[in-house]
């Protein structure tokens, strides 16, 4: 009895262990069973990745790269601006300071503010030194000023210091040439005293005109868009009219020595004023 009351109690207990066991796998099966999913999500899903798959910035389906080493981009600064102007400036103050009586004398005489004119002429015509560096001071910020103006209006893909050879050797080139085109038809024509006259006026404006361009290639060198811009016309307006100057100055001269008339005048205008000019434009289109 005992016996088989064992046996049967051992009978039940396993058959209610293998009852706990099928019942905790149903319940863990149960568990693990995939919760059904929101449609409409699963949508948003599907469309999202399609979006970025053809998206033409990000490139969703290939595997992700890692970002290069950024390179530090070099810009050029106004370094060469600032060190060439300093020199100009420090250059036009040693002149200033040696031969300060032959820059008044200057100023007087194309103001005409005296009325020793002709006395002014040949103390300022005497003094060949001045007259000489004034001049050489003239062609360099002519040709500073000529550099910046190709920068700012045309598309040279020179480098500044390269442009800037050039636009000096240019206008050395122009007005050494037209000094010797003017003394050979003096020669020729024998009108050397009128020809020296002009010669004076010419590079007597030159002169100004250097010294007036000097803070006008400052402030288009370092200045920022808007006053580069003013600046560039203001010293157009000024150009304008220190050539109208130049050119009553000679047709005055004209006047006197020959008694010439405006009619003869235009032809002589045209071909030693406005010709150049148109040369001179004609080459920075073309070469720059």
């Amino acid at each position: 009895m005992i016996l088989s009351g064992l046996c049967s109690y051992a009978q039940n207990a396993d058959s209610l262990k293998k009852t706990d066991t099928l019942a905790t796998k149903t319940v863990i099966i149960t568990d693990t069973l995939p919760k059904p999913v929101d449609s409409t999500l699963f949508k948003n899903f599907l469309l999202s990745h399609q979006i970025l798959l053809k998206h033409p910035y990000f490139n969703y389906a290939q595997k992700a790269a890692p970002m290069p080493y950024a390179q530090k981009k070099r810009t050029g600064g106004k370094e060469l601006y600032f060190y060439a102007l300093a020199g100009l400036l420090l250059v036009f103050a040693v002149f200033r300071t040696n031969f300060d009586k032959y820059v008044s004398d200057l100023f007087t005489l194309f103001f005409r503010r005296s009325l020793k004119q002709r006395q002014l002429k040949q103390q300022v015509s005497q003094n060949s030194l001045p007259s000489l560096l004034f001049n050489i001071f003239f062609t360099v910020v002519a040709g500073f000023y000529l550099a910046l103006l190709i920068k700012e209006v045309g598309s040279a893909a020179l480098p500044f210091w390269q442009l800037l050879i050039y636009s000096v050797g240019f206008v050395a080139v122009t007005y050494f040439v037209k000094f010797l085109i003017l003394k050979l038809a003096g020669w020729t024509f024998n009108l050397k005293n009128l020809t020296d006259s002009y010669i004076f006026i010419v590079f007597l404006v030159n002169k100004i005109i250097g010294i007036v361009l000097l803070p006008v290639v400052v402030m288009i060198a370092l200045g920022n868009i808007e006053l580069r811009t003013a600046i560039l016309t203001l010293s157009w307006i000024a150009l304008a009219g220190i050539f109208f100057y130049r050119v009553l100055q000679a047709f005055g001269l004209l006047e006197t020595e020959k008694s010439i008339s405006p009619f003869h005048f235009i032809p002589y205008l045209a071909a030693f004023a406005i010709l150049p000019a148109l040369v001179i434009y004609t080459a920075i289109n073309q070469y720059l």
